[in-house]
């Protein structure tokens, strides 16, 4: 995963790229953003 963000600075695409941060996890599964938490807690949660 390292490489590609390596590539991205290197070739100056990042000028047309926004890059923000975000509150909590994601993941994309079946065509759908869901929350994927962390702790054991919500982990059965968000599926």
């Amino acid at each position: 995963m390292a490489s590609l963000f390596v590539h991205l600075f290197t070739s100056d695409v990042t000028k047309y790229l926004s890059f923000n941060a975000v509150d909590g996890s994601y993941v994309f599964v079946k065509g759908k953003v869901q929350t994927c938490h962390s702790c054991s807690e919500g982990a059965g949660d968000s599926y």
